[in-house]
């Protein structure tokens, strides 16, 4: 934490003078150059005053600590993270990170925020630990009467990749996928809007569908098994970027040419698809606002808490070079 002895001997000037401009005290008679240099190495090292660090409070952030062990894997996660830090930030907010439902709980929360998808019964021992009523979940939500959730319309998500992929001539598309969570009812799922879609506006009854594990060494493995025992449709839906990032790998490694011969939509938003060869086109989830929507959710909880509120996002296709248009062909 910086002091008033560390901004003195940055600014070389006495702990007496920094005291009395940092205390905004309108009797003392200092230079502007002196004052803005003295505030502005108590900005940089994120000075606080006693009354500033008194009124801080405590936000627990919950969730488990998988979701976080690496960016290229959970870049979607720590997105959100960042969206409620930069809130937090601008309101002497202080976050704590919580991801364990046992032991005493070690600080009085003014809320909590959980993110990611879990079982009712895991959602209900994090609020039973982290003892407050004041919760926003930043994933689905299994009682909106009981709790605030941010989330983004999935299904409206799943159709916009889809429809991209229709406008530009694809009929045989298929589908690459990870098992989601289990309580999540089954005309919920990511597959499900896939499958709905290619019967209703393609009358396709029995598109491709390939199932694995999360992340982009399995959605590798999925493309290799692929390529190994199946004729390839003209176009994948691939239900996240970490799985279309490592399907991909696959792809150049067996010389097959994306978008020319196979197109490749994804979903997320990830920070490392525009990076990828080709740069891949996304559904893009606005993870960052959804964190920042949380966060001042639950500030203006504090204020007066008027009922529950549900937040569905809109995401954003982001056109880029891994979809060809098949009209064009001859």
């Amino acid at each position: 934490m910086a002091t008033i002895k560390e901004i003195s001997r940055i600014a070389n000037v006495s702990q007496a003078t920094v005291s009395r401009v940092l205390s905004r005290d309108k009797t003392f008679s200092v230079s502007a150059d002196t004052r803005k240099k003295i505030l502005a190495v108590a900005a940089e090292l994120g000075y606080k005053s006693t009354r500033e660090r008194k009124n801080r409070f405590y936000v627990a952030v919950s969730f488990m600590p998988s979701i976080f062990q690496n960016q290229v894997d959970h870049d979607f996660h720590l997105s959100i993270r960042s969206g409620i830090e930069k809130i937090a930030s601008a309101n002497n907010t202080e976050l704590i990170n919580v991801f364990s439902t046992s032991g005493e709980t070690a600080k009085s929360y003014k809320g909590a925020i959980i993110i990611g998808n879990y079982k009712a019964s895991e959602i209900d021992a994090m609020v039973e630990y982290l003892n407050t009523d004041n919760v926003v979940i930043v994933g689905l939500c299994h009682d909106d009467n009981r709790f605030d959730s941010i989330w983004f319309d999935a299904r409206k998500a799943v159709y916009l990749g889809l429809g991209h992929l229709v406008q530009n001539g694809h009929r045989d598309i298929g589908y690459i996928g990870a098992v989601e969570n289990p309580e999540k009812p089954e005309e919920e799922l990511r597959v499900t809007f896939f499958r709905t879609f290619m019967q209703k506006r393609l009358g396709n009854h029995s598109p491709m569908i390939f199932m694995g594990e999360n992340g982009p060494q399995n959605g590798y493995k999925i493309m290799k098994e692929i390529l190994a025992n199946n004729k390839l449709p003209s176009a994948f839906f691939i239900a996240n970027d970490p799985l279309a990032i490592g399907a991909l790998k696959a792809l150049n490694e067996a010389g097959v040419k994306v978008p020319d011969e196979l197109s490749i939509v994804s979903f997320d938003g990830h920070s490392f698809t525009d990076m990828t060869s080709p740069p891949l086109t996304t559904i893009a989830i606005p993870t960052e606002y959804m964190g920042e929507l949380a966060m001042q959710t639950l500030l203006d909880n504090m204020e007066r808490k008027k009922g529950c509120i549900k937040i569905l996002v809109p995401a954003a296709l982001i056109v880029r070079k891994s979809c060809k248009d098949i009209h064009k062909e001859p």
